[in-house]
């Protein structure tokens, strides 16, 4: 389902929502049903959109903090190795990215790549990360360093149909970069 499709979808319930509201505030006028099921539908639309609001709300705000970030890319928290860690999440309707930027001993760089990661090399990682080149954040510079290494890992997230994750490390820093994309 395409995100135009459910802007749409919901166009159309909140149309119908404000529609009632106004016919129930006009019929109140006359009736004291009409007013009583006037406060109900407040009351229920309340109810239903105060906690969505807030859950978008969290999901989004847990988007911007790393460590969070890092575990639900990696499914384990930064373990103490794990240093100089920056990163974000964003996803909005059938598409999410994330861009990770940190640095880790060997060690925990191969949990990491043991998720699916197979080694490619320099020409097949730019193709994959052109898009993610162009809005990337300040921080996420892949090819800066020496002794880099490439790799890819598709089906990364199983929650969308698409899902594409690439990996810089520099073995000579510890420096990993992480950028996955997911569209539905």
């Amino acid at each position: 389902m395409g995100i135009g499709f459910v802007i749409i979808f919901w166009a159309i319930i909140g149309s119908i929502v404000l529609a009632s509201y106004l016919l129930l505030s006009h019929l109140g006028k006359k009736s004291s049903r009409a007013l009583l099921v006037k406060k109900v539908l407040v009351a229920f639309v309340a109810a239903v959109v105060i906690p969505i609001a807030l859950w978008f709300v969290i999901n989004f705000a847990r988007g911007s903090f790393p460590s969070h970030v890092f575990e639900s890319s990696f499914a384990f928290a930064p373990t103490s190795d794990v240093v100089e860690l920056e990163g974000e999440k964003s996803t909005f309707g059938d598409s999410g990215s994330t861009y990770l930027r940190f640095r880790a001993n060997k060690q925990t760089f191969e949990r990491i790549t043991g998720l699916r990661f197979v080694e490619i090399d320099e020409k097949r990682f730019r193709s994959q990360s052109t898009a993610a080149l162009k809005s990337a954040p300040s921080y996420w510079r892949p090819f800066e360093g020496e002794a880099l290494h490439f790799y890819e890992a598709y089906k990364f997230d199983e929650s969308f149909a698409f899902s594409n994750a690439v990996l810089s490390y520099d073995e000579s820093s510890y420096v990993v970069h992480f950028y996955w994309i997911g569209i539905d």
